[in-house]
């Protein structure tokens, strides 16, 4: 299934990529009711800047391309977060911080890959909606995300998520 995913989150390029926080804040109500696991990604701290919807799981965060020709390299550069549906790991390094080669994504075995050093830390909506993470400090990362993985499309049960400050959302 993982593969699967992999192939075609390849195949389609990016999943989707929403530019300023309006469009992807506005997605969050009509696609956590969609029921798939969402996970949206912020350039700024405080959901500000540009953002990148993900669907599945990334090994290396994707270099994306706004309408007018601005080109982000999301490596390392995400500042907030929103977990809308479905339990996530961010990693550290690319390719879910196994040691980084030459091998092309759709040849990537990453079970025989050698893992490299690096944290990761899980982030999860719950029953009460989606998780607003602010900034690296308030959501456990560090501002050098380079891969994520979709451990699940369900949430972790309320008595497994951190209790947060409230976001006023």
């Amino acid at each position: 299934m993982k593969r699967r995913s992999v192939a075609v989150l390849l195949a389609l390029g990016l999943i989707a990529a929403a530019f300023g926080a309006a469009a992807a804040l506005r997605s969050v109500a009509a696609s956590g009711q969609a029921g798939r696991p969402l996970l949206i990604l912020f350039w700024e701290e405080d959901f500000q800047g540009p953002s990148l919807e993900v669907t599945g799981s990334l090994p290396d965060l994707p270099v994306a391309v706004d309408a007018v020709g601005n080109e982000f390299n999301w490596n390392d550069e995400v500042r907030s977060i929103v977990v809308v549906s479905g339990t996530w790991r961010l990693y550290q390094n690319g390719r879910f911080n196994t040691k980084l080669d030459d091998t092309p994504l759709s040849a990537l075995d990453l079970r025989s890959k050698e893992k490299d050093g690096g944290w990761s830390c899980l982030v999860s909506a719950t029953s009460q909606g989606p998780l607003w993470l602010p900034n690296g400090a308030v959501g456990g990362f560090y501002r050098d995300v380079s891969s994520i993985e979709l451990v699940s499309a369900e949430n972790l049960p309320d008595w497994a998520a951190p209790v947060l400050p409230k976001q006023g959302r």
